[in-house]
């Protein structure tokens, strides 16, 4: 640790000293919005200079006596560089000071943060490494990150993590259940009716056509004997394995979200009902894994019934899937995302505002101990927020960080061909293509993540 100038600070009798280097601003006081779930040592969050910071006490980081905010000699240190995402208040500021380096002991032993010894004329300073100091926070970091090189550059900086599986969450009856995202083509509104198909199973309610092809839809609800009301939520998910696509019906789309495979548990070799194939164990729920041999099944023992009418058309003819996007609302329009840039989509839920904080920043969210900078995509448009009876937040990867959007609903996911894109000429900030879907009849703009982040100065 290479040390030139320290700032010295003090709590009673005990001086401490930090490298001046990662000093940005020290401030009499700051506006603190408290973050809930977070550890003892955060106070909260604040807009400083445009950035949200996490605002650390710094006695509560070296276990000792939280300091006094309301005292007047109290000070809150911004800093910069590698942890300008980060404060940290202290209990006084005493001077700051070139080190004579002979005079510097450095200490091995360093788990608490102390790094080394420096003695001056009138004091014994303890001099802190703010890296080690901050961790003890473990809190996710707020930065300004440069997402000019594209998405296609944070796809592969972001990729999987090998021990994660994303999976989609749907309700069926009262419960959850999630299907691996893998096998999953689109998701669509119910049709008014399906074409029946004579001595079919119970479970198969018809077949219905989806562009160039025949779908066959089976009722998920009705295979696991639940309840096959029809409602405004119901959607069906369209999968594709092996060549052989099949739709499901399920009660509701919840969200889309990455498990970690350490919290997924098998069901035993004995375990009488096959539908499953393990749970999820989910913020202390218990979320039911459809098998995925069970989808095969289903395929397999069906398949024969559909006519093959789209049998004549050519492998050139037939529309190849060329992305596959989230559509979203916002007011009563549509809206598009790449879903590679979509990590899990979630209820609205309580968001905590920032004091000072730009119009377009929401507040922020704790996410599963995270805390998630929420954004205003109404504010960016132009357009007052409605007030949608079930908003969702679409949590999108930027760098290292993640950012929510606030959108009114999320109705669809799904494929999209090559000959349903057009470029958007008019170089939108927000927007790079629309999507015709629908045989032209449904228009769907396409956000941009890369322009819809930089065209702010978006501190996430």
């Amino acid at each position: 640790m290479n040390l030139e100038e320290i700032l010295i600070i003090k709590d009673g009798d005990i001086h401490y000293g930090i490298s001046t280097e990662y000093i940005d601003q020290i401030l009499r006081s700051v506006a603190l919005t408290p973050v809930i779930l977070t550890t003892k040592a955060i106070l909260g969050l604040s807009a400083v200079s445009g950035r949200i910071v996490t605002v650390y006490d710094m006695n509560l980081l070296l276990d000792l006596k939280a300091i006094d905010i309301e005292n007047e000699a109290t000070r809150f240190l911004s800093l910069r560089g590698e942890f300008n995402n980060s404060a940290i208040v202290v209990g006084e500021v005493v001077e700051s000071i070139l080190l004579d380096e002979e005079k510097c002991e450095y200490i091995d032993n360093n788990d608490d943060g102390i790094v080394a010894i420096y003695k001056t004329k009138k004091n014994i300073v303890q001099i802190l490494d703010l890296s080690i100091l901050l961790a003890k926070g473990k809190l996710a970091a707020y930065s300004k990150k440069d997402v000019k090189d594209g998405i296609s550059k944070n796809s592969e900086d972001n990729s999987k993590n090998l021990n994660e599986k994303r999976f989609l969450f749907v309700r069926m009856a009262n419960e959850r259940y999630a299907i691996e995202l893998d096998i999953l083509r689109e998701i669509m509104n119910l049709p008014e009716s399906f074409t029946e198909i004579t001595g079919s199973k119970d479970d198969i309610l018809g077949m219905m056509p989806l562009r160039d092809e025949l779908l066959l839809v089976s009722d998920l609800r009705r295979f696991f004997s639940f309840d096959d009301t029809i409602g405004e939520k119901n959607r069906i998910l369209v999968t594709e394995d092996n060549g052989k696509i099949l739709g499901l019906v399920v009660d509701e789309i919840l969200d889309i979200r990455d498990v970690d495979i350490s919290k997924i548990s098998e069901m035993p070799a004995n375990f009488q009902d096959q539908k499953l194939s393990g749970v999820i164990h989910d913020d202390e729920q218990l979320v039911s894994l459809i098998d995925l041999d069970i989808v095969r099944q289903i395929a397999d023992e069906n398949v024969g019934l559909v006519a093959q009418e789209d049998s004549h058309l050519s492998d050139e003819n037939r529309e190849s899937v060329v992305l596959e996007v989230v559509i979203f609302k916002l007011f009563d329009e549509e809206y598009a995302i790449n879903i590679e840039d979509v990590v899990e989509i979630i209820d609205s839920e309580s968001i905590t505002p920032l004091a000072d904080a730009p119009r377009f920043v929401e507040g922020v969210v704790n996410i599963r101990g995270q805390i998630v900078t929420i954004m205003s995509v109404y504010e960016w448009l132009g357009k007052s927020k409605l007030n949608s009876i079930e908003p969702k937040i679409i949590i999108s990867q930027i760098g290292n960080y993640r950012i929510g959007f606030l959108v009114d609903d999320v109705s669809d996911v799904m494929g999209v061909s090559e000959n349903e894109i057009q470029e958007e000429h008019e170089q939108n900030e927000f927007f790079s293509n629309i999507l015709y879907l629908n045989e032209g009849e449904r228009l769907v703009l396409l956000f941009d993540i890369n322009k819809l982040v930089e065209t702010k100065e978006i501190d996430a």
